[in-house]
């Protein structure tokens, strides 16, 4: 969970951004109790984004609130012209 108020993304983003992790996507969930959001993102390394967040005081959620799924193979990405 994360604090619902202005700026608690860019907190995150750039605590996973200082530990080498790449975000694919995040967003947030509003209206939480206690003034608490939920966090949602795709990152990779997951694990490493995982380690940040805890170490920033982000609890991680038990397994019966999320499904963490491995993306396919990585692929080359497509180049212009193809």
């Amino acid at each position: 969970t994360v604090a619902n108020r202005p700026g608690a993304v860019l907190a995150i983003a750039e605590r996973l951004a200082e530990a080498g992790v790449n975000v694919q996507y995040i967003y947030c969930t509003a209206g939480a109790p206690g003034g608490k959001s939920t966090l949602i993102l795709k990152a990779d390394p997951m694990k490493r984004a995982m380690q940040a967040l805890a170490e920033a005081g982000h609890r991680k959620p038990d397994a019966t609130q999320h499904l963490q799924r491995r993306s396919p193979d990585r692929r080359p990405p497509m180049q212009a012209g193809r």
